[in-house]
């Protein structure tokens, strides 16, 4: 007898594809975590959790510690829905992530063609993913991507297909207590397909960009804003909104909205931080559902232990530098003293204005004062950028001022010293002395003055012992 089914699954999210605002979404698109599910959803740029390996992949490597979180949760009649994710952390190869979501759906009643009840069946959809991210230029830019495998089983059909997701964040602003992030991911670059019967479905290559807020209050309270927007090149224009309040670092609470449809709300409890529970609340008309999780979080700090090697590889790379720096220096105080002796040509006094503020970049560089032998070192870029080694201390010095985010010259002190620099190139030697006394009103202490002027003071005493 030839038979044939209909299957219709009610539930308040889509169990085998949702349509909205005008597009086909795939049946995952409910998402994996309960903090984040109640935040609406929306998590491209949000940081610190697991279930970023389904939303974007370059966030696995915000994760502090090896974390683990799991759910099972009915959800209507007999339809269940799973999920399992894991983040690993680690110090020298990014952050990997696993995921496996699972819709399952029991005593579907199969009819034939007459509506003779034949039997019972029941449907299973599967979603895995194997994921990685790494942060890139200075732990501002974060990239990352996953594999995945989309599997359907339905009476006696079943067929699985593959995808890769990929994306990428920017760290737009970090302060002190704030920070804003900007991402995007494309979900199914190579589009998973399932062909159960005849028709084979296709999931839409997806185009999500996402905006992430993170705000420290007090000691005690932090909160974070996301916003994402699905673009509508092959799927439907979809928005959502999530917000979380997080208090001693213990209590969390949540809210979001998504324009496929349904309002959520939710509280997470963690305990010394190695264990949680988080719950959501999600209205969608005209039902509403529960969602309980579990987490766990163990293992050492892992971006403590990057910035501790971190400072270790960068010590020894500074020990280097010093080294050659004290070599270099000793020559050049020797060649600076035989030169102010010689100066007579034009071209002998630029390769004593050279060496002279290449060694004092040394100098000032040996005793640890960057923002000063910064300038110094673009001070002889600027007249010679290939003399000696001055691109690279100027590169390496600038690199070192980022990373420890020390405070440099404000921007009245640099155009009074480099109009100084200028006078000075110039042979106007009482001039340069003018402006780097200015600066010296401003700053008393101010060692870039300081120096400059001892040599341009030297400078005029030998003019007047000619003169006279």
């Amino acid at each position: 007898m030839k038979k044939s089914f209909f299957v219709f699954v009610i539930t308040v999210f889509a169990a085998a594809a949702i349509s909205a605002s005008g597009g086909e979404k795939p049946p995952f698109d409910i998402g994996v975590g309960t903090r984040v599910q109640s935040m609406g959803g929306a998590y491209i740029a949000g940081i610190k959790d697991s279930s970023s390996i389904f939303y974007n992949p370059a966030m696995l490597q915000t994760l502090e510690r090896y974390e683990f979180q799991a759910a099972y949760m009915p959800v209507f009649a007999d339809t269940v829905y799973n999920y399992f994710a894991a983040g690993v952390p680690t110090v020298d190869y990014g952050s990997f992530g696993f995921s496996v979501s699972s819709i399952s759906t029991g005593n579907i009643t199969v009819a034939d063609n007459y509506g003779v009840i034949a039997g019972e069946t029941s449907q299973m959809l599967i979603e895995m993913i194997l994921g990685w991210g790494n942060s890139f230029f200075y732990d501002r830019f974060y990239a990352g991507a996953g594999i995945k495998i989309d599997y359907q089983s339905l009476y006696d059909y079943s067929d699985a297909g593959f995808g890769i997701d990929a994306g990428v964040v920017y760290e737009i602003f970090r302060g002190s207590d704030s920070s804003l992030r900007g991402g995007a991911v494309i979900k199914n670059i190579i589009k998973p397909g399932i062909k159960l019967v005849s028709e084979n479905s296709i999931f839409p290559r997806r185009y999500i960009a996402g905006f992430s807020y993170s705000k420290r209050f007090s000691g005690d309270i932090n909160a974070m804003f996301n916003f994402d927007v699905e673009i509508p090149v092959e799927t439907g224009l979809d928005m959502a909104l999530g917000a979380e309040t997080e208090i001693f670092e213990i209590f969390s609470l949540r809210a979001g909205y998504n324009t496929i449809g349904y309002f959520s709300v939710g509280a997470g409890v963690e305990v010394f931080g190695s264990a949680g529970i988080d719950y959501g609340f999600f209205i969608q008309e005209p039902d509403f559902r529960h969602m309980f999780s579990l987490k766990m979080m163990f293992g050492n700090n892992v971006p403590k232990m990057r910035e501790e090697k971190e400072i270790i590889e960068q010590k020894k790379i500074e020990d280097k530098a010093r080294l050659m720096a004290g070599r270099e220096l000793k020559r050049l105080r020797e060649q600076i003293d035989v030169m102010r002796g010689e100066i007579r040509r034009e071209t002998e006094k630029e390769e004593y204005f050279k060496a002279f503020h290449y060694s004092k970049g040394l100098e000032a560089y040996g005793e640890g004062e960057l923002p000063r032998a910064l300038e110094e070192f673009e001070t002889v870029k600027k007249a010679d950028p290939s003399y000696l080694n001055t691109r690279y201390y100027s590169s390496f010095i600038q690199g070192l001022l980022e990373r420890s985010r020390e405070e440099r010259y404000s921007d009245e002190i640099l155009e009074l010293y480099r109009k100084g620099v200028g006078s000075y190139m110039a042979g106007d030697y009482e001039k340069a002395r003018d402006y780097w006394n200015r600066i010296l009103e401003i700053d008393r202490y101010n060692k870039l003055a300081i120096e400059n002027l001892k040599d341009v003071n030297r400078m005029l005493r030998e003019i007047e012992d000619i003169d006279r």
